[in-house]
């Protein structure tokens, strides 16, 4: 099994990229698919349905020594929407299907599950910021009324006709 996996790793990709994870789907015995794990099976050929992360070399080395300076020693990278999984998400969930989106200051992340396997993993560039407002809400807090000087208030008062606001 580990060398069906590894033969997935090698492959063709721009010398500014390196493979992060090899997460397996499924296994092939033979012609036989959708095995998830071989073990004590016979066959002649076994190949591995997996799914491969990439990552870029020059920002995983720049982490990696940010880091470093700080005085943390890195062991190992991993995929953030896949450690934000190991820590939320069950076993069952994972096999009856799932979704995890990682929304973060910078961007958001997500992972889906089917079958207890990785079936995607993805980023894009958008990010939330939540407004201090925003999260009383989401908490089921009051907001506070907002305050306004009285300088601020007359200065609205006017340079705005009745109903509007520059």
């Amino acid at each position: 099994m580990r060398r069906a996996v590894d033969a997935a790793r090698n492959i063709s990709l721009p010398a500014d990229r390196e493979v992060l994870h090899v997460l397996p789907h499924e296994f092939i015995v033979d012609t036989q698919d959708g095995i998830r794990d071989p073990v004590g099976m016979v066959g002649q050929r076994l190949e591995a349905n997996v799914h491969i992360v990439t990552s870029s070399i020059a920002a995983t080395a720049n982490l990696v020594t940010a880091a470093n300076k700080a005085g943390i020693l890195i062991n190992d990278t991993v995929l953030e929407p896949l450690a934000a999984a190991e820590a939320c998400l069950t076993q069952d969930e994972r096999e009856l299907g799932c979704c995890l989106l990682d929304i973060g200051g910078g961007t958001t992340e997500l992972i889906v599950y089917g079958g207890g396997v990785v079936r995607h993993t993805g980023a894009v560039a958008i990010a939330a910021i939540i407004s201090p407002t925003t999260w009383r809400l989401a908490c089921g807090r009051p907001s506070p009324k907002p305050r306004r000087s009285s300088a601020i208030t007359g200065a609205l008062r006017q340079s705005s006709a009745p109903g509007q606001l520059h």
